[in-house]
């Protein structure tokens, strides 16, 4: 395992039991800033599908679920200041077979990062960002092939002006 030493939100720990085996399941206890999207999918016949989360300064996070590959992926190759390392630019990504069911999805975006838990917390992937502002997000859903269901709600918090956070 990987520990990428990023854990921006506190979390309420599970031990669940699948038929592979023990689980840890995570699930965010709410914050006080930034904005959450709660989103469904049922990936029907597209390879990947999922939502482009648009930035201004053309910046975008893209999260999803890839059926090809049966995983939850974070892609943060475009998702604003990344030129300052070659290994910044990435995509994350964590195995969740294709049960045939719709993946949950709640996403926890704020100043600097992306959280996204699938399957009720079966699945957490934590991602730095560094996008130019904040202030603005706007989801948008994206699918290469035919999608059975997708849904989505927003909610926004009281969100941090990054200039109050200079010299801090």
């Amino acid at each position: 395992v990987i520990w990428p030493r990023q854990m921006t939100i506190p979390r309420e720990l599970a031990l669940k039991t699948f038929p592979e085996g023990i689980r840890l399941m995570q699930q965010p206890i709410p914050k006080t800033h930034g904005f959450e999207i709660r989103a469904a999918l049922d990936i029907g016949g597209a390879r990947e599908a999922g939502w482009k989360l648009q930035f201004d300064d053309n910046a975008f996070v893209l999260i999803g679920y890839n059926a090809a590959r049966h995983a939850v992926f974070v892609d943060r190759t475009h998702s604003g200041l990344v030129a300052f390392s070659r290994d910044f630019p990435a995509r994350t990504s964590a195995p969740l077979p294709q049960t045939g069911k719709i993946i949950d999805f709640q996403i926890l975006v704020d100043r600097n990062s992306a959280e996204v838990f699938a399957a009720g917390g079966r699945i957490s992937l934590t991602n730095l960002i560094f996008p130019p502002a904040v202030v603005r997000c706007r989801a948008q859903f994206f699918s290469d092939g035919p999608v059975r269901r997708s849904s989505i709600s927003t909610r926004s918090f009281n969100n941090i002006n990054p200039s109050t956070l200079k010299g801090k």
